[in-house]
């Protein structure tokens, strides 16, 4: 729970200057990347607020005044903010993985058309991670309503007393069908660049040094952000999918934390 507390904090608060910092500087928010990178960023404020909030809450339980766990719904649990939250940013940063990955692949495949996209281009692209990051939460908020008056689960409201049981495996699996498929894909991409750094080609004459070395930079930057989620994200899924009831349980939600 302090672990929660502290580095929920402390993910949030980086990650909102960092987010200040873009939008305030004219020449950052007026690339493409820069946004997008914004975006990514933007989910992780919201992720350490989801820790933050539980953390702060299992911090109140425990040296409340309350000898016994309130019993809570799962509708209970889902209409508390971070309760919210959890179901949403758990599908979310695969998908947003692997938006950016398709991001990057457009940026090297063509990258005169997509210096060309409209600057509404990144919005939109942050704005389809949420859109497709929703159907769980609808699907769990109709489910925990029609069971709103059985109190089964603990005040904690975890992720697991947040969710129906198959909802649950399905937000994890989300998480690593979209996240895999972004690291095959970098691979490709990767080649994509040596190529296209060593070809005669017109256009990359067209491209000067600078937007040459930006597109390496943040192509190498959303891939490494690929990888961090699969390293503490997808490997913890899949332990936590093959043995639900593993003991590793809380150093797995840390690994996710520590994002």
């Amino acid at each position: 729970m302090y672990l929660y507390t502290i580095d929920g904090f402390i993910l949030m608060f980086v990650d909102i200057i960092l987010v200040s910092l873009i939008y305030i500087t004219k020449g950052l928010r007026n690339q493409k990347e820069f946004v997008i990178f914004a975006g990514n960023m933007i989910y992780d404020a919201a992720f350490g607020l989801q820790y933050f909030l539980a953390g702060s809450r299992r911090l109140m339980l425990v040296y409340g005044n309350e000898k016994y766990l309130e019993a809570y719904s799962k509708w209970d649990c889902l209409t508390m903010l971070y309760g919210f939250l959890f179901v949403l940013n758990t599908p979310a940063p695969g998908i947003m993985a692997l938006l950016c990955c398709l991001d990057r692949f457009l940026s090297v495949t063509f990258p005169l058309k997509y210096i060309k996209l409209p600057s509404y281009y990144p919005y939109l692209l942050i704005l389809m991670a949420v859109i497709f990051s929703s159907p769980p939460v609808i699907v769990t908020g109709i489910m925990n309503y029609q069971t709103r008056t059985n109190f089964t689960v603990t005040s904690v409201c975890s992720l697991q007393e947040t969710t129906p049981e198959f909802i649950n495996l399905v937000l994890r699996s989300i998480r690593i069908v979209t996240t895999v498929p972004g690291i095959l894909m970098y691979i490709f991409i990767g080649y994509k660049i040596f190529k296209m750094m060593n070809a005669t080609k017109n256009y990359t004459k067209e491209l000067s040094i600078v937007k040459k070395k930006r597109l390496i930079m943040m192509t190498l930057t959303f891939s490494l952000m690929t990888l961090n989620e699969a390293l503490l994200f997808v490997i913890p899924d899949i332990i936590a999918l093959v043995d639900p009831k593993t003991p590793l349980k809380y150093l797995l939600s840390a690994l996710n934390l520590n994002r």
